[in-house]
């Protein structure tokens, strides 16, 4: 993406483990999470500080005949965007 840092080939990555970690958007993930601190803050502070785990927006599953396949990852934009772009790419690839 034009002007991401080079950071976010790694985020990119980590968004890619996260989605074969948890099975779900890594945007839906954080949105758990901040919706758990409340009641458990141990739980968000937790999971936010596992290395291999990212709870905002940009990774996404790839499903095949509704199972887990693989993830598109999207890093170097917003959270949203990069959720939004995953979601294109992933639409586009089960066509």
């Amino acid at each position: 993406m034009d002007g991401a840092t080079r950071l976010s080939a790694q985020t990119a990555v980590d968004k890619t483990r996260a989605v074969i970690l948890i099975g779900k958007p890594t945007i839906e993930f954080g949105e758990y999470l901040r919706g758990e601190l409340a009641v458990e803050p141990e739980l968000f502070h937790g999971m936010t500080g596992r290395k291999d785990l990212v709870a905002f927006g940009g990774g996404v599953p790839l499903l095949a005949d509704g199972r887990l396949a693989g993830a598109v990852a999207v890093s170097g934009a917003s959270s949203l965007e990069d959720h939004e772009i995953a979601v294109r790419a992933v639409s586009v690839a089960g066509s």
